[in-house]
């Protein structure tokens, strides 16, 4: 087991890292598994990585890093970024992020090789395929009764 360096921004102590994590902001209740790396990456509430996820946080050439924002792609000004995965998101185990990649909200990613270094919220698949998945009342229900009890569903609809 490596040794955990890192910055958390905890909100809760419902949280679990077991892997390398380096310089990364970690909101409530998102989980981390089983060997890998995590780099100056942000998840947000809820996410769950499995065994063996990484990431990279650094370009071979060491160049800035882009980001997708808004269907745009934009410098970072930073040599150092990692993955930025967005609410209620998941990974399959051994899953791979090039440096920068951004995952939306609620979104199921998984598969051999690297996923597309953008994927908008409510994504479902890999380097094979990705479908997006219509938000369903019963879906938000679901999430509220087990992860968020103070979730309104009309939101998510909005």
């Amino acid at each position: 087991m490596i040794p955990i360096t890192c910055f958390f921004h905890l909100l809760t102590l419902a949280q679990s890292m077991t892997c390398d994590v380096e310089e990364s902001i970690i909101h409530s209740y998102s989980n981390k598994q089983h060997d890998g790396f995590l780099g100056h990456e942000y998840l947000g509430c809820w996410v769950n990585l499995g065994a063996d996820t990484n990431n990279s946080d650094l370009k071979n050439n060491y160049a800035n890093v882009k980001v997708f924002i808004k269907d745009e792609q934009v410098d970072s000004r930073s040599m150092f970024v990692g993955l930025i995965m967005g609410d209620h998101s998941r990974s399959g185990i051994n899953t791979m992020f090039n440096t920068g990649t951004v995952v939306g909200v609620s979104c199921n990613v998984y598969g051999p090789g690297f996923p597309e270094k953008y994927l908008p919220s409510f994504s479902w698949g890999g380097t094979d395929s990705i479908t997006t998945y219509e938000l369903k009342v019963g879906t938000a229900e679901y999430f509220k009764d087990i992860e968020a009890p103070n979730l309104d569903p009309d939101t998510l609809l909005k």
